[in-house]
């Protein structure tokens, strides 16, 4: 009987904390009416803009649709010296160690490096060459963009 009594406590407590507050409920329709509100404004396709550069955006856009994978971050080789006072990577003429491929990114706003296998490396190399096509497609769609909007609203003109 105590179990039972235990176990239907639990299970209030576990309905309390998914069961959100007045005040989370409120943030929830008020998100919402923002979402719905913002839905509703859209985006309105523009007459003014040359089809020049309507052009421009559609072939930008066919290029963005046939990347592949892309990694964010970079791809690095490295070839080390050691401290071993004898070894091969002190002589004359050094044969160093490696090559040691790494690959370095940001996550949460720290640097995170993970060691690749030569395998690895090749494997993914044209993922990193594709995430950097993307960034400069998308430069240059962004510059696009902010070109039409300052044909269109007059912002270049003074």
């Amino acid at each position: 009987m105590a179990d039972d009594r235990q176990c239907a406590e639990l299970d209030r407590v576990k309905l309390e904390r998914l069961i959100p507050t007045t005040r989370e409920r409120s943030l929830i329709a008020f998100r919402h009416e923002l979402a719905v509100s913002y839905c509703k404004l859209g985006t309105e396709p523009m007459n003014d803009i040359p089809a020049s550069t309507e052009r421009r955006r559609q072939r930008l856009l066919a290029q963005i649709a046939k990347i592949g994978y892309a990694l964010p971050g970079s791809l690095t080789v490295r070839h080390t010296r050691c401290s071993s006072a004898g070894c091969r990577c002190r002589a004359e003429q050094p044969a160093l160690h490696g090559p040691y491929y790494s690959w370095t990114r940001k996550i949460d706003g720290k640097t995170v490096t993970r060691l690749l296998s030569a395998q690895q490396a090749e494997r993914y190399t044209p993922w990193f060459q594709d995430a950097r096509k993307l960034r400069a497609l998308i430069a240059q769609l962004e510059a696009l963009s902010l070109q039409a909007a300052e044909q269109a609203e007059g912002w270049g003109e003074k």
